[in-house]
């Protein structure tokens, strides 16, 4: 009996942006769960757009620096994820 193959479902991240809302500041994220769904959101090219567009909006700073800050917060993760 061969197994079936099952779709990709993808992960539902919106748990991850309201966690992100908690104003608990003694609560420590988790870096690989934050850093699985940042990649997600910027590995496809028009969800990366919509969401430096976003975070552009809602912060005041230009996509170009929304774009750095991106990146230094996917390397900061991944080192993160990496040394634990």
């Amino acid at each position: 009996m061969s197994k079936s193959i099952q779709p990709f479902h993808k992960p539902n991240y919106s748990i991850v942006l309201e966690k992100a809302n908690m104003e608990n500041d003694d609560q420590e994220i988790d870096p690989e769960l934050w850093l699985y769904a940042l990649l997600a959101m910027t590995g496809d090219k028009n969800q990366k757009q919509a969401l430096v567009e976003k975070i552009s909006r809602n912060t005041g700073f230009p996509p170009e620096k929304v774009e750095i800050i991106l990146e230094a917060l996917l390397k900061t993760l991944m080192e993160k994820v990496r040394s634990n």
